[in-house]
């Protein structure tokens, strides 16, 4: 769509570039923000699906892509723990 004009944009997807891409922006958050709320309050699918008026299919086809790309990037976002000394003083 980014090669297309707005007038092209328009007439096939009856919307223009900015509003298009801020729809891509806003559904691509939003499936980001129910895989987070899964995994921060261990919910079940049935309480998420409520919240965000999706069939609980669609919730999971999004949890599980969503699940996939942080994989995907888990060199850059996991990071290894490191072992803790007997001689180690923090409390935490």
């Amino acid at each position: 769509m980014v090669e297309f004009s707005d007038w092209a944009c328009l007439d096939h997807i009856r919307m223009n570039r900015n509003t298009f891409a801020r729809l891509c922006y806003l559904l691509e958050h939003e499936k980001v923000c129910m895989f987070l709320i899964v995994l921060a309050h261990h919910i079940k699918n049935r309480i998420v699906k409520g919240d965000f008026i999706r069939f609980g299919e669609a919730l999971n086809k999004h949890y599980h892509a969503v699940l996939k790309a942080v994989l995907k990037l888990h060199l850059i976002l996991l990071v290894n723990p490191k072992p803790l000394y007997e001689d180690c003083t923090n409390t935490r």
